[in-house]
């Protein structure tokens, strides 16, 4: 549960979090597709402003990815960049 290149929607990203897991996610699988209202109906969960979430529904559909978080104290990792979004093998620094 980390990044190392925030999304363009996140405004004032704090540049000392780039690079550092902040806590380890199970894969728990998908739900979808949903339509951009229902998705705002969960708010809480995924904290993504409805106007994003119609922009992204213009030209893909929207899923859900379930994740089960584990915190841990923030500390550096690296991996290899695929072209997938999801990051398996990670090394912690």
């Amino acid at each position: 549960m980390a990044t190392s290149r925030p999304h363009a929607s996140a405004r004032n990203y704090d540049p000392a979090r780039l690079g550092v897991a902040v806590g380890v996610a199970s894969f728990g699988g998908t739900e979808g597709p949903f339509t951009a209202e229902q998705l705002d109906s969960k708010f809480a969960l995924h904290q993504t402003p409805l106007n994003l979430l119609k922009d992204y529904a213009k030209v893909r559909r929207l899923y859900a990815i379930k994740l089960t978080g584990r915190p841990i104290n923030p500390r550096p990792f690296r991996y290899k960049p695929g072209a997938g979004t999801i990051i398996t093998n990670v090394e912690f620094v």
